[in-house]
């Protein structure tokens, strides 16, 4: 007892600044109840798993549907009491030119914009590709959307791209007859690259077809309930299907494993029309996707920008945002049937709350939310479904001593379930890796009308100017762009860039007539758009999907709060398909926790 007073003690003393902070929590628990809990009191009868998602993205709103699929069709049907998605903006957020977004503000990285004249242009997630299953079922799943061809071809190959080096010069031009043959096969842009590329070109089609073949299993392992699909990590899912080890080795050292060649060889220089794969095309795509250079990225990351080669890329008539809120939509039409036996009305289960969570505060039996100092409700679980590290919210858990004393939370770490008894649940912390705290490279997205790229500025007559502009790392040097794409017939280009572009470099390009319709900054002060990969190797590390459990859940129990990461996946990949993988991922494992999924109890994981 004196031991537990003398620990007490020095806890209170050296955490004397945050009980101010909790000492603020329970003046707002009225509001909690009765704004955000569907009118239900905090009473101690447990209905069913209340569950927060933190970030209305791809993550999110698709974690909502997996997880509404599981619990109304399981057996245990109507486990789930209720699912809030928090975010700063609305479901069907879509920007406008009518002024310019909170940039800081956490949110998804879908996000499409209306022009004037009705034109949609894709700000982020641009395209969907026919490997994308999981995108392409939730698109199937609505009769509302509908797929098109891509109306800007970004960072995707056609017959009307070039590879730029800056200063007016070009590595390769599709639409020059001299070192291709277009202008004999104008829609044959595969036979274009072959010629350029030789062997190499075979080899890293070969490779993107086995990496498709890799994700056929990624999509089984995902759709069954065998107890060797629940996987506590995205690096478990990757060693099952056979990509493990391409996330730990650079993209550099995956080519050079391929046998691609660094330079032109000495005796294809003789050869009109022949240029180094690695140095122009795989460059010029992996900062059109990734904003990083060849060394920068991990193998499998570099691998999944490949395989738009092989195979067809589409957008959604009206924007690609309109997944998201369709996402959710599908997910409250799961509910649709359960009524409330209470006063026969249709239950509000899964509910869209626009706020942005700043703070998270944990005991053993719930989680609390806070915006600010307004408090969001108790949750059983939280699901993170944004960047952990641009997420700006601090994670407390309390003291088992006094709830006036909170801690940062143990994150990587679970309750030893050996010494229960002990009065702080002793931790078996451990630091997070370094993908946790990696940053985000700053991406801008620009869009221009009233705007044709200046021939003469890239050396070009007018007819050759391509629609699509890629860049080698010299050009992004010299131009400080990632990409141009443009849609001819409304003279509108978009620009991917690095940095914020100057008006000098907007009227080099673009001439001073051009407007400007918008300007993304993604992630703001406190982000990005892409992970910064460094190269893999432990970078290519992950936070496991179960972040935080305050009981026995990694037991297959549901006691117990618990905070999960869907967007741990990012450690290795980032699309709008590894977000659908993470949500998935996380969506088994809570319905595994809940009893959702049938597993038999000895074969669970620990």
């Amino acid at each position: 007892t004196i031991v537990m007073k003398v620990k007490s003690f020095f806890l209170r003393l050296y955490w004397i600044t945050i009980p101010i902070f909790a000492s603020l929590l329970p003046s707002y628990k009225s509001e909690a109840s009765s704004n955000y809990n569907n009118g239900q009191d905090d009473s101690n009868e447990k209905i069913g798993t209340k569950i927060a998602i933190i970030g209305g993205g791809i993550a999110g709103s698709f974690t909502a549907k997996y997880l509404a699929d599981y619990d109304t069709k399981s057996a245990a049907k109507g486990a789930i009491d209720s699912i809030v998605v928090f975010d700063p903006f609305p479901i069907e957020h879509q920007h406008t030119t009518e002024g310019q977004q909170n940039e800081n503000l956490q949110g998804g990285r879908v996000s499409s914009l209306t022009l004037d004249d009705g034109t949609v242009v894709e700000l982020g997630g641009a395209t969907i590709h026919d490997a994308d299953k999981l995108l392409i079922e939730m698109i199937e799943g609505d009769p509302n959307l509908v797929l098109e061809k891509s109306k800007f071809n970004e960072c995707v190959p056609d017959k009307h791209f070039g590879i730029y080096d800056g200063d007016g010069s070009w590595s390769f031009l599709t639409n020059n007859a001299a070192s291709s043959i277009t202008s004999w096969f104008p829609t044959m842009i595969t036979l274009t690259l072959l010629w350029r590329y030789n062997i190499d070109f075979i080899r890293i089609w070969q490779a993107s077809l086995r990496a498709r073949e890799s994700f056929h299993l990624v999509y089984k392992m995902l759709d069954t309930s065998h107890p060797a699909s629940f996987f506590h990590s995205i690096n478990e899912l990757w060693d099952i299907v056979g990509l493990l080890k391409t996330t730990h080795v650079s993209y550099d050292d995956f080519l050079d494993a391929f046998g691609l060649e660094r330079e032109v060889q000495w005796w294809r220089r003789f050869i009109p029309g022949q240029g180094c794969l690695r140095e122009e095309l795989l460059t010029a795509m992996n900062i059109c996707y990734s904003n990083q250079l060849n060394p920068e990225m991990n193998g499998l990351s570099g691998l999944i920008n490949l395989m738009s080669l092989t195979g067809e890329t589409f957008s959604i008539n009206g924007g690609n945002q309109q997944l998201i809120s369709s996402a959710f939509m599908q997910a409250q039409k799961q509910y649709e049937s359960i009524v409330n036996t209470d006063n026969n009305e249709n239950l509000s289960r899964i509910r869209h709350v626009q706020a942005q969570i700043t703070t998270v505060v944990s005991d053993m039996n719930s989680m609390g939310l806070w915006s600010e100092q307004r408090n969001m409700g108790k949750f059983d679980i939280v699901i993170l479904a944004a960047p952990l590290q641009n997420s700006q919210i601090s994670f407390f858990t309390k003291s088992h001593f006094d709830e006036a004393v909170l801690h940062s939370m143990p994150m990587h770490g679970m309750v030893d379930s050996d010494v229960e008894e002990a009065g702080e649940h002793h931790r078996q912390a451990k630091p997070l890796p370094p993908s946790a705290t990696n940053d985000y490279t700053e991406v801008i997205t620009t869009i221009v009308s009233s705007a044709t790229v200046k021939a003469n500025y890239v050396g070009l007559a007018d007819s050759k100017v391509p629609t699509s502009i890629y860049v080698t790392e010299k050009g992004r040097r010299m131009e400080g762009i990632n990409e141009i794409s443009c849609l001819a017939e409304h003279e509108i280009c978009k620009v991917l860039s690095p940095q914020r572009l100057s008006t000098e470099t907007l009227e080099n390009l673009f001439g001073p007539n051009h407007k400007i319709e918008h300007v993304k900054v993604w992630g703001g002060d406190f982000g990005g758009f892409t992970p910064n990969y460094n190269g893999g190797r432990e970078h290519a590390i992950p936070t496991p999907f179960l972040l935080y459990d305050g009981g026995l859940g990694t037991k297959g129990l549901a006691e117990g709060s618990a905070l999960y990461y869907v967007n741990s996946v990012e450690a290795s990949i980032a699309s709008m398909e590894a977000s659908a993988i993470g949500a998935k991922s996380v969506a088994k494992l809570i319905a595994q926790r809940l009893g959702l999924m049938s597993v038999p109890s000895s074969q669970r994981s620990e």
